[in-house]
């Protein structure tokens, strides 16, 4: 009798245990920046917020690179590729990638990472972008966090942490050359690898160790990468599928713009908006 109590007793401790664990963890869908801005309003100092960049921080003005017509775009480069080469479609598809007007996709998402960041919470970006040379662009980390900081944001605030190598020493290959994992300027390149896994690099080289984090992606492959990371380190964790641009209204592709945007980049290797587009047609 004694017996089966314990065995009782050790089941039900087991199962507390493996209960509270996984209770640490769980994921939520945004469509608008009240619900993140809410469970940053739970976080205490040392705790960490991450946040993707495209499309959760910022967007292109340009519609023809509105996710809901990235198949023109694509095709659009396939074409300049099949037509004048690898090359020069790298180059062209540079220019443009380092003249498009961001838009903010919540003006209220400065503010609310700067008041974070003034409350001893980590506030950092966790972005999947790439940090190599590409086209005309030096270094594409580079031209991410001039992004950011040009809207009004800046990750480096929330402290001051040096550059860290994530690849392990180790250059690592992808379809648009080598580009390796970094933390820059409060910004994590995953450099197109899991994003759960560049997390745990850099967790374990910075020495980090918060107790909770929250992570903000657009994506919700992403948001469980990390979700599987942060159980495995057993660090609480929320994701916040972030669903706002995917859930707007789509948008009409208005082909004369979208033409005459890519007609002057061939002759002029330059990127115009829409509004001088749009002026040209009228012309």
């Amino acid at each position: 009798m004694n017996k089966t109590i314990y065995l009782l007793k050790s089941t039900v401790s087991v199962f507390i245990i493996f209960f509270a664990f996984y209770a640490k963890a769980e994921v939520l869908e945004a469509t608008d920046i009240g619900i993140i801005k809410d469970e940053i309003a739970k976080l205490k100092s040392g705790d960490m917020v991450l946040l993707d960049v495209k499309h959760v921080i910022f967007y292109s003005s340009d519609q023809v690179m509105l996710h809901e017509h990235k198949s023109f775009f694509k095709q659009k480069f396939a074409q300049i590729e099949a037509n004048l080469g690898k090359e020069e479609a790298t180059r062209l598809k540079s220019i443009v990638l380092s003249s498009y007007k961001p838009m903010i996709v919540d003006h209220e998402i400065a503010e609310i990472i700067n008041k974070a960041q003034k409350s001893g919470i980590i506030v950092f970006a966790l972005t999947s972008g790439n940090t190599s040379n590409y086209g005309i662009i030096p270094n594409r980390a580079d031209l991410r966090i001039k992004t950011i900081k040009d809207i009004g944001i800046d990750f480096s605030k929330s402290m001051n942490l040096p550059y860290i190598d994530l690849s392990g020493g180790m250059a690592l290959s992808t379809k648009e050359g080598s580009s390796n994992p970094i933390f820059q300027d409060g910004v994590i390149f995953a450099a197109k690898r899991q994003k759960g896994e560049i997390l745990g690099k850099f967790l374990k080289l910075s020495k980090l160790n918060p107790e909770k984090i929250i992570f903000v992606d657009n994506q919700l492959k992403n948001v469980l990468s990390v979700e599987e990371k942060c159980k495995e380190l057993d660090i609480d964790y929320t994701g916040i599928h972030f669903t706002k641009l995917h859930n707007k209204p789509s948008t009409q592709l208005d082909k004369k713009i979208a033409e005459k945007k890519f007609e002057i980049l061939l002759a002029e290797s330059r990127w115009i908006d829409d509004n001088e587009a749009s002026l040209m047609i009228k012309k």
